[in-house]
Parts: C-alpha cells; structure tokens; sequence
C-alpha cells in the first residue's frame, strides 16, 4: 500500500465523552441544544474563529447518530447504551436499552446470543483489538476505584470517599451506583452527588476487555487481570504529568458532568445560575473547561496528542434526522485549527474507522474495519466532498510504521486525520471519513 510521505502521526488520544445532546437541532423538544448556548461558553469558545481556545481546533457541523439518515426515517439506534457499544464494535449488537453488563439484565449474554445468530459480525473490539496488538488503552472514569469508609474499594458497595484505591484492590466496574456521600466531594462539581452508570463504558461489555468468561456472572474480583485498564478519574492529572497516559484514553464523566443529569438545586457558572436542562449543559461545560486543559499542557497532547469531545446519541422528535447533529470537536497540535468546520456527513463508525487507521489495528472481517466500520455509504454529495481540504495535516498512518490498514474504504473521520489529496489517492470513497 501506498504510505504519505512528511506527515506526523498522531501518538496519543484522549475521547471525553457526553450525554444525550444535540448539538444543533431544527425543534426544541430534544432540550438546549449546545451551539450558541449560553450554559455552554467553553464548548462555543473552541469553535469561534479567532478565539485563543479554538487556535487549534477543527470540528464537525454534521456528526449524526449511528444510522441516521437525511429525513429521518431509518433505524433508530438508541438509548445511550448502543451507542457506546457502537463506539467499541461498529454495531449496538442488538442493544436498545441501557441495562447493566451482568446483573438481572445480562446485556453481555444478550450480545453473545446475538453472535450466535449473526455469525458475520465481528465478536471484537476497539479497546480489545489495541491491547491485543500490544498497545496501551486506558478508561479514566468518575467515582470508580474509590475508596469507602472501611478502606475497601467502593466499587463493591459502602460509603464512598474521596480518596481513590490502590490498585492492588482495584476491580472491574460492572454494576452501576449512584447516590450522595458526606465523605465524598466531586472535583468537578462541589457536591457530595455521584453517579457512575456502566451503560457509558462500552469496553465493558466485551469479554476482551471486562475480563470476565462467564456470560451470567461478572468478574469483579480483584485478580480480574482487565482491571488495570479502568483507573480512577483522579488519577488522569498525575498520568499526565508523568507523561504515563496510554496511548488510547477514554475518559467517562458521571451522569451529573456529562450532561446527562442535573444536580440537585441549582448551578452556578461563569456568572449565572441554572436549573434543569440548561444547568446538564452547565456541568457538562465546567467539567471540559476544566480537564481539556489540563490534558493540553501536558508533554503527551503537545507531542502530537488529540483530544476528541464525543457526544453518544441525538434527542427529540425526528432525533434521526441529518437536522439533529451531536458535538464532535478534535482538539490537537496537528490540527487545521481556528475553529475549522468540516461540513460532511460523519457518524461513530466514522471515528472508529479513523482510530482502527491510526493505531493500524485490524479486525478479523474481510475489510479488516469493525462492522460498520467499513460501511461504504456516502450521503454527502460527490462536489462538495471533493471541495474540502483536511481537518490535520497528517497521515492516517499509524504511530509505529507500517502500511495503511485498508484501501477503498470510506466513512473515517479523516477530514480530522489526513489530507484530502493523499485520502482521495489512497481511499477513492474518503468523504466518510474525518476527511472533510
């Protein structure tokens, strides 16, 4: 396969991903949605052309649902919990609820019986398929891997605490909890609120990656040998500063910093006050104001690190429709930047294309690409796809050397991670991906 030449790779990502928000809308049913919100300035400082934040940021205007079509009339890929799914495997995999891996609700057996009736579907994993190659991939999460009252890790019940377990006693977090804690503040928030859901976490629902054989009964002992890779939030800010971040990061605020769920009583931020729907953008705004930073000043993101804020699904009426999109922003030192817009038509199996490319990881499919990963379509006409340039100047080449993982495929988010020219050479139908 052909290689571009004089193009850095991109070493190391960092995902944070939201909640159940739109970030354009043409109703007002789905709530606030995030473009021009008054909750939201740090999101709208990072792609407002000639503001300082947005000096290296490109973004999508047209990120939609998994699935999704022009007018809406399609499969409808939802609650959360397929999306997530979605980001780890190119498919829900059956899933349309929001249940727990294990539990009375056996989502992992569920997917597995799925397997078994569709045996063309790959059985693997993003976060799987970068381990197996030898790579590092870590999911950095809210209120998991703490510590209760008694010394022992709150992820198997108690009283949380602020300070977070060693990781000799770490586990994997495979049923959910929520609740308020007098010995447990929130670093993001000021409350003593917490609520971590597994529904937000797709590595948990494969065995690769939860360490767990059994399809009824979890793993959630601490010889589990999967529960290195799931570290607590805290622990991102002394990763960075060590330079020890892996090389694919997720990072999963709670349901109340995610803009998923509004706090108790009221928020204040940047000077105003908010309830309800409009204080969940609020928190989810602070928390990135907060982290994305963060992440920016470290050795890792300047040596050719990106950072993708990353929305799992659309809301209200017609949510399926190319009139509702969702936030999709790249922040990184190789990219276009001022706050680029990509107009072209991208969905999850765009970015999980694109991250399948960069760490050149291929799945055990014809294509090499998982599931709808490879997907050909392309609802974005052929004149405007071939008007764009790239979102980065850099090659869709892995960190290591080595070859393009596949040719003719489409969908990735390429626009973000490649020139157009060396897309359209390489991959005749690139519009799909983060090439726009």
């Amino acid at each position: 396969m052909a290689t571009a030449a004089h193009a850095a790779p991109v070493q190391t990502v960092w995902y944070i991903l939201l909640e159940n928000r739109n970030f354009t809308e043409n109703e007002t049913s789905g709530g606030s949605q995030v473009y021009g919100s008054v909750a939201a300035p740090y999101i709208n400082s990072l792609i407002t052309p000639g503001n300082p934040n947005a000096r290296y940021v490109s973004y999508c205007t047209a990120y939609h649902n998994a699935l999704s079509v022009y007018n809406g009339v399609g499969p409808s890929i939802h609650p959360s919990e397929p999306n997530y799914v979605w980001m780890e495997a190119g498919s829900n995999l059956s899933k349309l609820d929001d249940n727990d891996p294990y539990g009375s609700t056996l989502s992992v057996n569920q997917i597995h019986n799925f397997y078994v009736a569709n045996p063309d579907y790959s059985t693997q994993n993003i976060s799987g398929l970068i381990q197996a190659a030898g790579l590092t991939w870590r999911a950095y999460t809210e209120e998991i891997q703490q510590l209760n009252l008694v010394g022992t890790n709150f992820n198997l019940g108690g009283t949380l605490t602020t300070a977070t377990a060693p990781e000799s006693i770490w586990t994997v977090p495979l049923a959910s909890f929520s609740g308020s804690s007098a010995s447990y503040t929130n670093p993001y928030n000021g409350t003593h609120q917490y609520n971590f859901a597994c529904k937000h976490t797709g590595s948990l629902f494969f065995s690769a990656t939860n360490g767990t054989s059994s399809l009824t009964v979890a793993n959630t002992s601490t010889t589990n040998p999967e529960a290195q890779f799931y570290s607590p939030l805290p622990d991102l800010a002394a990763d960075l500063a060590a330079g020890t971040c892996a090389q694919y990061n997720v990072i999963t605020p709670d349901q109340f910093n995610d803009m998923h769920t509004a706090l108790s009583g009221t928020f204040s931020y940047n000077g105003h006050s908010f309830s309800g729907d409009l204080a969940q953008v609020a928190q989810g705004d602070n928390f990135l104001s907060i982290v994305v930073p963060e992440i920016m000043a470290s050795p890792q993101w300047q040596a050719g690190g990106a950072i993708v804020i990353w929305t799992d699904e659309t809301e209200g009426s017609n949510q399926n429709d190319f009139q509702h999109t969702l936030t999709e922003i790249l922040i990184s030192p190789l990219a276009k930047g001022n706050a680029y817009a990509s107009t072209l038509n991208y969905t999850h199996s765009s970015d999980l294309a694109t991250i399948q490319e960069i760490f050149q990881v291929t799945a055990n499919t014809g294509s090499g690409f998982l599931n709808d990963a490879a997907n050909l379509s392309n609802p974005t006409p052929a004149a405007a796809a071939s008007s764009h340039v790239s979102l980065i100047t850099l090659s869709m080449r892995s960190m290591t050397s080595g070859t393009w993982l596949a040719s003719g495929v489409s969908r990735r988010v390429s626009a973000m991670l490649g020139s157009d020219a060396q897309l359209r050479t390489n991959f005749p139908h690139c519009s799909r991906r983060m090439s726009g």
